[in-house]
C-alpha cells in the first residue's frame, strides 16, 4: 500500500506512528497535527483509527519504522519516557511509576538493599553451651510470662 489519497489522513497516520513525537500513539494529537479541528480532534482521531485504509497504513508505517529503526537502548528509553508522559496525562500513575522504575533499573539505580550475610562466629564449646542454655531459659521464661515483662536484670549471667 502507498500513501493514503486524502492528505489529512496520511498526515494523521504519519503523526500517529512517529516514534518519539508527542503524537506517537495519540489519536487526538495526531488528528490536530494533521490539520483537523482541535474541537473535534478526539472524535476524528477515534474515527480514523477505525477506518480500514488508515489502519492498514498505520500498520505499514509501523513495519517501516521497525525496519528503519532497530530497537536500541536509546529507543527503548525514549519509548519509556514517552509512555510515562502519556500515562501521567491519562491519570494512570501506576503505569507512569512502572516506566520510571524500568528506567531506574536500566540505570542500575536500585541496588539490592539486603543485609550482607552475618559473619560466622568462632565460638568455643563453652560459649556455644552458654548460648544454648540462654535460649532455653529465654524460651521457658517467655512461655510463662506475658510479652515485654522480662527485664534485662533477670537474664542469667555465667
Amino acid at each position: 500500500m502507498t500513501e493514503l489519497k486524502i492528505p489529512k489522513r496520511e498526515a494523521f497516520a504519519v503523526a500517529f506512528t512517529t516514534i518519539g513525537d508527542e503524537t506517537f500513539g495519540n489519536a487526538t494529537k495526531s488528528a490536530e497535527k494533521a490539520g483537523y479541528s482541535p474541537d473535534s480532534a478526539r472524535t476524528t482521531g477515534w474515527r480514523l483509527l477505525k477506518d480500514v485504509d488508515v489502519k492498514a497504513r498505520i500498520l505499514e508505517l509501523y513495519d517501516e519504522n521497525l525496519k528503519d529503526n532497530r530497537v536500541t537502548t536509546q529507543s527503548v528509553l525514549a519509548n519509556l519516557a514517552h509512555d510515562r508522559l502519556l500515562a501521567r496525562q491519562a491519570g494512570q500513575f501506576s503505569v507512569a511509576v512502572r516506566c520510571s522504575e524500568l528506567e531506574g533499573k536500566y540505570l542500575d539505580m536500585f541496588k539490592d538493599k539486603a543485609d550482607p550475610a552475618p559473619e560466622k562466629l568462632d565460638l568455643t564449646e563453652t560459649q556455644k553451651q552458654e548460648a544454648v542454655e540462654y535460649v532455653k531459659w529465654r524460651t521457658e521464661k517467655a512461655a510463662t510470662e506475658p510479652p515485654n515483662t522480662i527485664k534485662i536484670n533477670e537474664i542469667k549471667t555465667a
